[in-house]
């Protein structure tokens, strides 16, 4: 499940989502600009949200073959997963090596989670709507 934490326009025609999945912040860039209701970004990343779990796979277990487990029936999601599930190693000559795990150290802007605080405050609308863009 994603959780958008905040949208920042990019340009014209580009927004920058920033939200958690799997508990994982992320940020993907290329929103289009046209959806404009909460929803419809929404939409737009649930979608995509098995492209997110592998990107942040492959960032997780750089240099990963994971692509020997990959079959007709399964998607490259369920390969990396299907890889991981059965030790995440690396076929080498003489045997395997285990890739192991990194922690990504991306977090969000500051601004993402102070915005998330102030949605959550006991505080008049009109008080909200102020502190978000002095925040922004």
């Amino acid at each position: 499940m994603i959780e958008i934490n905040g949208i920042k326009q990019r340009d014209e025609k580009r927004q920058i989502a920033f939200f958690t999945i799997d508990g994982q912040e992320f940020t993907v860039g290329n929103v289009p600009a046209e959806l404009t209701k909460p929803e419809d970004v929404q939409a737009h990343l649930d979608a995509r949200a098995d492209e997110f779990k592998l990107l942040i796979l492959r960032k997780q277990y750089p240099g990963s073959d994971y692509l020997r487990f990959e079959e007709v029936a399964i998607t490259e999601l369920e390969a990396m997963e299907k890889w991981i599930s059965k030790g995440h190693k690396n076929k080498i000559p003489g045997g395997y090596e285990v890739i192991a795990k990194q922690e990504l150290e991306y977090k969000h802007p500051k601004w993402v989670r102070l915005l998330a605080l102030i949605d959550a405050a006991n505080i008049t609308p009109e008080l909200k709507g102020l502190l978000k863009e002095i925040v922004k």
